[in-house]
């Protein structure tokens, strides 16, 4: 908690905050209108003297709507009602509507729900974050990579400002001194070594090195953190698996008659959810569409692709040339419709922090074909057939094994019940509990000062980055005028020499005329002389 000011020193330093950070969410206040809304305000005392250059226009946030002033006020008076606070980035929804957007919104709905939603603030990014009710909402500008650095501080700001007792980013942003948990999702560009140098895994990177404890889900990707950063200790990580959405469940036969009609599906199909290639091709689809070629039957078969791309990838689709595809996007009401009335879902993934659709299909009564590595197993169960993500006869014995109506229906019983384990109910519960005991734990984060150095040099050569950016992309554009106004010089130049060859030509002909004119005119003298004298 910040203390109040007790001194001359902090009090003029509790004035300088308000000058700057004084913001009235919903109305925006210049320096004559904060002592007249004042009584919506409460001071804070600043300790970080690393942060006070920011700008309220531009750094902390914009305007709630009209609609939700009442909300408002409870924000600014929260910090007073509803000790702990915690404050959660909901930067993944600006940033991708995937899977892991699914995971946290599954999460805050069932926060919404309970009493722990009064202790939650989202930072809401360009507007992006889901509406759920309980919940409390501070708009802030769309997240950028290229200022990370900046935005760390605007987020300590705010985390002051509220008093937050913990920071929870739903994608690796971070404060500078608030404790933070991280929910760790995979580990994948670590394990396939992508480029680390690329600003999104640098700030995971950094978000790992920060938190104060971690949230897994699976213990896969547990033994994978470690791996990749031995620092951490086994008593520092929770495995929290993920869960499934109560919207996914089986649908009745009229239901899956209408799905089909509506997208004119006139095969039965195999279901594709999500990325079909990704880093490096790790979701492996490619597997599934090599095999399809040596399948006798296959043209009485479709495949439905849900996510990824809107049109199939090129790579794919030249594997299969004759293959019957469906590229759809679904929402989960109708994703549940596709799961119930496919054949199998399809999922040939080379790694997985979890798996989400695995757990979708079952709770949807539809069998799957997968892979036994990273976190399937886990997942899976004994309740999916399994191949090796390498062989294609492993991946064409599993598409003939599973229309099997015996396998398949054990497959879908062995589902049905195995899917009932993983509850977002419980597991969100669970992720309260180990936010409370961090807060209990950790008071600031020990580290603070020496990311305030960190971000501060990285704020300073983004900025250099950007600047070498607009300068470059300046001189480019004086290239290209430069270039161009050469063009139409030369153009012009061309221009002059034509006229001046017609002028010549014009000049050359008027010549001829006059000659011309002479001679008739002399042979009319001449004609005319002869008619009067013969």
């Amino acid at each position: 908690m910040i203390d109040s000011p007790s001194s001359e020193n902090d009090q003029e330093n509790v004035q300088k905050f308000q000058e700057k950070y004084l913001y009235i969410i919903g109305q925006r206040t210049d320096k004559l209108e904060q002592q007249k809304n004042n009584q919506l305000c409460k001071t804070y005392q600043v300790q970080r003297g690393e942060i006070t250059d920011l700008e309220v226009n531009h750094d902390l946030g914009v305007p709630l709507i009209e609609d939700e002033r009442e909300n408002l006020q409870l924000i600014q008076s929260l910090s007073e009602q509803s000790n702990p606070i915690i404050v959660i980035d909901g930067v993944i929804f600006q940033i991708n509507q995937g899977g892991i957007a699914r995971v946290w919104y599954s999460i805050l709905q069932e926060w919404s729900n309970s009493e722990f939603g009064q202790h939650i603030i989202i930072l809401d990014r360009n507007q992006t974050a889901p509406r759920l009710k309980n919940l409390k909402y501070w708009l802030l500008e769309a997240y950028d990579y290229n200022h990370s650095g900046k935005d760390t501080r605007k987020i300590q700001a705010i985390c002051d400002q509220l008093q937050a007792s913990l920071f929870i980013s739903t994608y690796y942003t971070t404060p500078l001194f608030t404790p933070a948990v991280l929910m760790v999702h995979d580990m994948i560009p670590e394990v396939l070594q992508a480029d680390l140098n690329q600003p999104e895994w640098q700030e995971k990177h950094y978000a790992i090195l920060y938190a104060s404890r971690y949230i897994t889900i699976s213990a896969n990707t547990a033994r994978d953190l470690v791996e990749f950063y031995p620092h951490i200790t086994q008593d520092k990580i929770d495995i929290v698996y993920n869960g499934v959405s109560q919207e996914f469940s089986r649908s009745i036969a009229k239901e899956i008659d209408r799905f089909k009609q509506k997208y004119q599906i006139l095969k039965p199909y195999f279901l594709i959810v999500g990325s079909r290639i990704s880093l490096k091709g790790y979701k492996n689809v490619k597997l599934f569409f090599e095999a399809w070629n040596n399948l006798p039957e296959n043209n009485n078969l479709a495949v439905v692709c849900v996510g990824g791309d809107l049109e199939l990838e090129l790579e794919l689709s030249k594997l299969a040339p004759n293959i019957t595809t469906y590229v759809l996007k679904l929402d989960d009401q109708d994703l549940k419709t596709a799961y119930s009335g496919a054949i199998a879902l399809v999922y040939p993934s080379l790694y997985e922090g979890f798996g989400l659709p695995i757990i979708e299909a079952m709770a949807c009564g539809c069998p799957v074909i997968t892979c036994f590595n990273s976190a399937i197993p886990e997942v899976g169960g004994d309740a999916v057939l399994y191949i090796d993500g390498t062989s294609i006869d492993e991946m064409i014995q599993a598409i003939k094994k599973i229309q099997i109506p015996e396998i398949r229906q054990q497959l879908i019983d062995k589902g049905l019940e195995r899917y009932q384990q993983f509850s977002w109910q419980q597991n969100s519960e669970k992720i309260y509990q180990i936010i409370l005991k961090t807060i209990t734990e950790v008071q600031e984060n020990p580290s603070g000062q020496v990311w305030v150095e960190l971000r501060k040099l990285q704020e300073e050569r983004q900025n250099q980055s950007l600047q070498q950016l607009i300068t470059s992309i300046s001189l480019q554009e004086m290239e290209y005028s430069l270039e161009k106004f050469k063009n139409q010089n030369r153009q012009l130049s061309e221009n002059i020499e034509s006229l001046q060859e017609e002028i010549k030509s014009l000049s050359t002909a008027k010549s001829a005329i006059k000659r011309l004119l002479k001679i008739v005119i002399k042979k009319s003298k001449l004609a005319y002389f002869i008619k009067k004298n013969y």
